[in-house]
């Protein structure tokens, strides 16, 4: 079952998963949003970082030892909130208009994108 990140606690969550695997997950056909998965070894669920509003990707599409880190003008935010989503060693960079965590078993989200993602205004997008 699939749980979103309250905004309190994010970073705590955000920060017990430094150090995974880390790989881009899903993604809509426009790419305006893009999730990337966060494993461990020692955990059932993961944690996946879902960026809205994407304009910019640079880097690779999986990597070990991530170390993401979130770079935006207002504090812990979910969605509307323009930011930077970097991992230097990986050379990591995504450039979104809004971003937010969500806990799930990985077999969740194996057969459907869409049912993952949800639908939102940029659906609309061409």
């Amino acid at each position: 079952m699939k749980s979103i990140v309250q905004a309190d606690f994010m970073e705590s969550e955000f920060e017990q998963y430094r150090g995974a695997e880390a790989m881009v997950w899903r993604y809509h056909a426009t790419f305006r949003r893009i999730a990337i998965s966060l494993s461990l070894p020692d955990r059932n669920e993961a944690l996946y970082l879902v960026a809205l509003g994407c304009r910019h990707i640079r880097g690779p599409f999986d990597w070990s030892n991530a170390d993401i880190r979130i770079h935006t003008d207002s504090s812990p935010a979910f969605y509307d909130a323009p930011c930077r989503i970097v991992d230097e060693a990986a050379r990591f960079e995504l450039l979104c208009n809004g971003w937010g965590l969500v806990k799930a078993l990985p077999e969740d989200f194996e057969t459907s994108a869409e049912n993952f993602l949800g639908r939102f205004p940029d659906d609309d997008v061409e």
